[in-house]
């Protein structure tokens, strides 16, 4: 008897667990945009070194995990291997978020398309005005009404009906979010932060945090099974006690 609970409880709380929010992940080209190594310090600061994944287009199983957040950076020279990838899963990454996960797609672009389908009805559009000024319009990255200057802060805008607007340049909206499905997407066209001014980095790191937020933890078959298996197990451990 003593077992049989012991396993059930087990069960519980491996369940439990399997259903836990998983680990950032971040997914680009196999060089780094702008040839810095920008996001991988934002990502640190925001998860810790060793507490997310590096993924490249093109590797399987990014999408496979419904409680995951993807930061995706299509800018500089990896604008080609973006859109290239993009168009093939873009019903992939739109899917993913309707099941209850998170993605960031951030492109600050060098050339590309003009009014590049993202999904979720929105494009992205590169202005050739590399904005110097980009403003903040919540609190939840810093005060709204911050502005993060320098040599080039965004190349894109973005636009799409049923969005709330998290920043913007003198070139138009430069980061959006909705809520889609189950899940939670952010759109942008801003540069790395080694071109922002000292509080570009932090916002930085505050934006992934947020993305990161938007999770929908949705437990994964494997999981209700374990879950339930232990439910069942502390059921006939009750029943067998009063008998």
């Amino acid at each position: 008897m003593k077992t049989l609970k012991t396993i059930s409880l087990a069960c519980l709380i491996f369940g439990a667990a399997q259903a836990a929010v998983a680990g950032p992940i971040y997914l680009t080209s196999g060089s780094e945009p702008w040839g810095t190594n920008a996001n991988i310090e934002n990502f640190d600061a925001a998860f810790g070194a060793g507490n997310w994944d590096r993924a490249v287009f093109g590797d399987a199983g990014v999408f496979s995990d419904t409680s995951d957040f993807v930061y995706i950076d299509g800018g500089d020279g990896n604008t080609f291997d973006f859109e290239t990838w993009y168009n093939s899963n873009r019903s992939t990454v739109e899917t993913f978020v309707a099941s209850g996960g998170s993605v960031f797609v951030n492109a600050a672009r060098w050339g590309g398309t003009d009014n590049f389908d993202l999904g979720f009805g929105a494009t992205l559009t590169e202005t050739g005005n590399y904005s110097t000024e980009c403003t903040l319009t919540t609190n939840d990255f810093a005060a709204a009404g911050t502005v993060f200057t320098g040599s080039g802060c965004s190349h894109d805008v973005v636009a799409g009906a049923g969005f709330n607007t998290l920043a913007y340049s003198t070139a138009g909206n430069i980061l959006l979010e909705k809520s889609y499905g189950l899940g939670h997407v952010m759109l942008g066209g801003m540069t790395t932060t080694n071109f922002h001014s000292g509080n570009g980095f932090d916002i930085r790191v505050n934006m992934l945090k947020y993305a990161n937020d938007g999770v929908t933890a949705v437990p994964e078959s494997s999981s209700i099974v374990l879950f339930g298996l232990g439910l069942l197990g502390l059921g006939l451990a009750r029943r067998n006690k009063k008998a």
